[in-house]
């Protein structure tokens, strides 16, 4: 049993090492979302106040954790700072897409609540193959 979680684990730390290599490659010249500060990504020993994928809805809730619509370039001081304070990351979200992103994390937020969401091995292992598909294309545009 103890082998299966630290096969779920090691997925999970797959899935977000994805996640930040596509970000890293779709913001060239990133800034921080909330204060816009510019500073290169995260880098514990480079740069350890760099930018971080910040999540609106929580890391915890695995059924938004690696959904692009609820990730943003944050850097540590934001991401840290407001991370029981959501009003700066709403008031950011709502003055660059809208009510209705914030609506639709809301609701998916929601619906994941009542289903008690989690993502299974078989799942997480799709959206790897998923997410590795679409930073091999990403990868290759910048070639």
């Amino acid at each position: 049993m103890a082998s299966k979680r630290k096969t779920d684990k090691k997925l999970t730390q797959e899935l977000d090492q994805v996640v930040r290599d596509i970000f890293k490659l779709k913001y060239k010249n990133p800034r921080c979302f909330v204060c816009h500060k510019q500073t290169g990504w995260f880098n514990p020993k480079s740069n350890p106040y760099g930018l971080q994928v910040g999540h609106y809805v929580s890391r915890s809730v695995f059924a938004l954790r690696w959904d692009f619509d609820n990730l943003e370039p944050q850097c540590s001081s934001c991401n840290y700072i407001h991370e029981n304070n959501t009003l700066p990351f709403t008031n950011a979200l709502l003055k660059a897409y809208g009510d209705d992103k914030v609506s639709t994390l809301h609701t998916k937020w929601q619906l994941s609540r009542a289903k008690a969401k989690t993502f299974n091995r078989a799942e997480k292992i799709e959206l790897l193959e998923k997410l590795r598909e679409e930073l091999r294309l990403l990868t290759n545009a910048k070639s």
